[in-house]
């Protein structure tokens, strides 16, 4: 049986299943015309586009029959509504709720109650006692029936929906057999047009920050930012997403041993996800854009 996932990043749709065995046996790479950011809600009520790209992903597709269930799915972070928020620990859930509603509302005229929300509680020891941060994360409602009216015309039925950053944990530990969950790791994802990081500690995410750049910013912004990506000398920084992702790794090494730096990827002959790179066609050279959609496939099995 076979786990498949799409994901949507910048202007590229990637495909990818993988069996029980967790051996890779489709991978792909569509450029679309469609930008997937923050505004694609707008293409919600699209017909025109909702088939398009519906029809790009059927053509990679061949035998649907053979897959298990239904499709996970991984979308871009920029899809999202991202925001830190302080909120008072009392444990009532309630309030939890009304923090982020309150938040929605200083940024959106509405209520809020047109995204389909969830957080994440950040450990972070260096906030007053009963102070606490969520990572409030928001997909609008007409972003998420975007993407399954996309698989619908790609007659594909959704199951898993991940934010690609906050996934990434589980390429790592397949790699490196559980280093996550023991260590203090930062995760940094190269977009197009931002770069976000992630500090976990054991396992537990206490902080997240991105900034944006242009591309002739790049190497501008990654100097005044690179301090600040390499605090808390961690014991490794992993990089994905797009080619910025190779440049990056030099521009950082300047503030972190290099030793402790590497570029995901899970295609590479020397990793266990991949036993025959002849099939990839030149990809498993850039695994490093497909460790979101890869680490969604692996948390369909997990979770079969």
């Amino acid at each position: 049986m076979s786990y498949l996932a799409v994901g949507f990043s910048g202007k590229c749709i990637r495909i990818i299943s993988v069996r029980d065995n967790k051996e890779i046996n489709l991978i792909s790479e569509i450029e679309t015309f469609q930008m997937f950011n923050f505004e694609v809600s707008k293409y919600h009520n699209n017909p025109a586009v909702i088939t398009e790209l519906g029809e790009k992903i059927s053509s990679v597709i061949k035998n649907k029959g053979e897959y298990s269930g239904k499709v996970s799915v991984s979308l871009d972070s920029n899809i999202f509504f991202i925001n830190t928020i302080p909120y008072e620990d009392s444990g009532n859930l309630q309030n939890t709720e009304n923090a982020i509603k309150w938040d929605l509302t200083n940024y959106f005229s509405s209520s809020g109650n047109e995204f389909n929300v969830n957080y994440i509680k950040l450990h972070n020891p260096d906030l007053p006692p009963g102070i606490k941060s969520l990572l409030v994360l928001a997909l609008s409602e007409k972003s998420l029936e975007f993407f399954k009216k996309v698989m619908s015309a790609a007659e594909l039925e959704p199951g898993l929906i991940d934010i690609d950053h906050f996934s990434i944990d589980t390429v790592i530990n397949e790699i490196n057999s559980d280093f996550f969950k023991n260590n203090n790791v930062t995760v940094i994802g190269c977009k197009r047009n931002k770069i976000e990081y992630s500090r976990y500690s054991n396992g537990n995410l206490y902080d997240y920050n991105f900034f944006y750049f242009r591309d002739n910013t790049f190497e501008q912004e990654v100097s005044k930012e690179k301090q600040k990506i390499c605090l808390g000398n961690p014991d490794k920084l992993f990089l994905y997403g797009e080619d910025y992702s190779e440049y990056l790794k030099n521009e950082i090494s300047s503030e972190a041993d290099s030793s402790k730096i590497e570029v995901l990827n899970p295609l590479t002959p020397a990793k266990q996800l991949n036993e025959n790179n002849r099939q990839y066609n030149g990809l498993y050279n850039y695994g490093y854009r497909f460790v979101p959609v890869l680490s969604t496939a692996l948390k369909s099995i997990a979770n079969r």
